[in-house]
């Protein structure tokens, strides 16, 4: 009890509750305290999109380094570029039911300005791109492994298992050596 009494005297000096003994919060706690609540909420409330954007960029490189392949419910548009003229550049637009492909990404994802994620391709390593479109808007997103937010972690592994799935499909449809 005296650990209690403790703590609501440190509460009481530091102006946290309105009247000594009572537990009503000032206004700004009640909107810090919301803003708080808020912050968690959007990190686990999921949003659908109506496309998602899975791709690649590779700094050093010569072949097939930059990779955007757009999923949406009916179709995936692949655009895979090679900066040699002995490989060449994969233009394609498959056609079915890959909505199974599409995920949802964090409310909070939406608050992320800046457009990327870490440092991508500061050395020359590359790195990740994901992109998706909400009612219409776009947003894209440069991630660099290991970077991800606290509140989507498997970000780049959802990237790069998309990318994986993708390309089995253009080997089913097109036997286009990757």
């Amino acid at each position: 009890m005296s650990n209690l009494k403790s703590y609501q005297f440190f509460f009481e000096k530091v102006g946290f509750f309105k009247k000594v003994g009572s537990v009503k919060l000032k206004k700004r706690y009640w909107i810090l305290l919301a803003g708080i609540i808020f912050y968690f909420l959007a990190a686990l409330i999921r949003v659908p999109t109506s496309s998602v954007t899975a791709g690649f960029f590779a700094g050093e490189c010569i072949g097939r380094c930059n990779a955007t392949d757009v999923i949406t419910d009916h179709a995936i548009r692949v655009d895979e570029i090679s900066n040699v003229d002995t490989i060449p550049s994969i233009h394609k637009t498959i056609r079915g039911d890959f909505s199974e492909l599409k995920f949802n990404v964090p409310l909070l994802l939406l608050f992320h300005f800046t457009g990327s994620f870490g440092q991508p391709d500061s050395h020359d390593q590359g790195g990740y791109i994901l992109g998706f479109k909400l009612l219409g808007i776009p947003f894209s997103y440069d991630i660099d492994k290991g970077s991800e937010p606290w509140y989507f972690t498997d970000m780049t592994d959802l990237v790069r298992d998309r990318l994986r799935k993708i390309n089995n499909e253009i080997l089913y449809h097109y036997q286009v050596k990757p």
